[in-house]
């Protein structure tokens, strides 16, 4: 079995469980695990995109809306836009992606269902596996398991509640902005 390139703490446990499974001794099984977390956070620092089955912010420095950057994303999964991202974190990026990872219990959070509430994962997502985009920096991929667990178990539902989500924040967002007073004059 294939091991989890992730930083999270969950893909970590995996990685251990599936090492001493596979026969090898715990110090072993725990330094091939630290060497597959260090090379995924070396990946994501070095600006690549997120493995598929993973997900998170995509970390470049290509701009919001100038999707250039070619990626794999598993069938099913989401991209939120980088100006939702920037949102939730009150402009900042970085701590948009933290809120999200937080919520979807992704990245450093482990990647556990929402919440305590343990959603079954799909047997099968739409058929097509990996499929080639082109994204953005600051863009924070979704992927398909978690899609179907904000849907309730369906993958088509996460994509509408996802879509609301972005018409929300876009709407508050453009609300706040509004509110806020021009530069001052000297």
């Amino acid at each position: 079995m294939p091991l989890t390139k992730s930083v999270s703490k969950q893909a970590f446990s995996d990685n251990v469980a599936a090492e001493r499974n596979a026969g090898k001794k715990r110090d072993q099984a725990l330094a091939i695990a630290y060497r597959i977390q260090r090379e995924a956070k070396q990946h994501m620092a070095s600006g690549g995109a997120p493995h598929p089955d993973h997900g998170g912010l995509i970390n470049s420095e290509v701009p919001g809306r100038t999707d250039r950057i070619p990626m794999k994303m598993r069938s099913g999964g989401y991209v939120i836009p980088a100006d939702i991202v920037s949102a939730v974190g009150q402009g900042n990026t970085a701590a948009g992606a933290s809120a999200f990872n937080k919520l979807l219990k992704m990245g450093p959070y482990g990647s556990s269902a929402l919440g305590s509430i343990r959603i079954p994962k799909p047997h099968k997502f739409a058929s097509g596996g990996d499929v080639p985009i082109i994204a953005a920096g600051g863009e924070f991929a979704v992927p398909p398991d978690k899609v179907a667990e904000i849907g309730g178990g369906d993958v088509n539902r996460g994509h509408d509640i996802l879509d609301a989500m972005v018409k929300h924040v876009r709407a508050k967002t453009i609300k706040t902005l509004r509110k806020l007073p021009g530069p001052k004059k000297s």
